[in-house]
């Protein structure tokens, strides 16, 4: 692996959707300026269906989405 692959893949950001805590609230979809989140087809236990992260390698680790959610369901990695 070359050196600049290496730093890509340790610079790229990410995000964790807890998609049992997911409401379907859209927030987060709506905050995104990458439009890295959709709403899945799926449903979750409590019968919501879940936001879905869809952006790797656009995701620039702005935190947005976290900030709005109301129920705390996404972790932001950098």
């Amino acid at each position: 692996m070359s050196s600049v692959t290496s730093e890509r893949k340790q610079t790229e950001a990410y995000i964790i959707i807890l998609e049992e805590r997911c409401k379907s609230c859209r927030f987060c979809v709506e905050t995104c300026p990458r439009e890295c989140i959709v709403i899945d087809t799926k449903i979750n236990a409590q019968g919501y269906h879940p936001a879905k992260f869809e952006g790797m390698g656009k995701c620039t680790g702005c935190c947005l989405c976290a900030e709005v959610c109301p129920d705390t369901a996404i972790e932001v990695f950098k």
